[in-house]
């Protein structure tokens, strides 16, 4: 099985560019969601109580994932494995 090293020369790194900036996208989004809960926590509304709770939110959609083809996938999920047989007791 090719290590990560390996794997990285065919290609990985294009995966990995992609998830650290969707990561940075989704951490970005996923702050601004908790800042608006939190403020709005503290003057005792819940979304499961107050049907408007969502409406002054302005952070827009969740990112989305863009697809990524078959080959990178295998490539992630490759990469996956070699590093769980590296690090896992048998």
């Amino acid at each position: 099985m090719p290590g990560a090293v390996e794997l990285a020369d065919r290609g990985c790194s294009a995966v990995e560019e992609y998830y650290r900036e969707a990561r940075a996208e989704a951490d970005a989004w996923q702050s601004k969601r908790v800042a608006f809960m939190e403020g709005l926590f503290k003057k005792g509304m819940h979304p499961d109580t107050h049907p408007g709770f969502w409406d002054g939110f302005d952070g827009g959609d969740p990112p989305s994932c863009q697809d990524i083809d078959q080959p990178a996938i295998g490539c992630t999920l490759t990469a996956m494995v070699s590093w769980l047989d590296a690090w896992l007791p048998v």
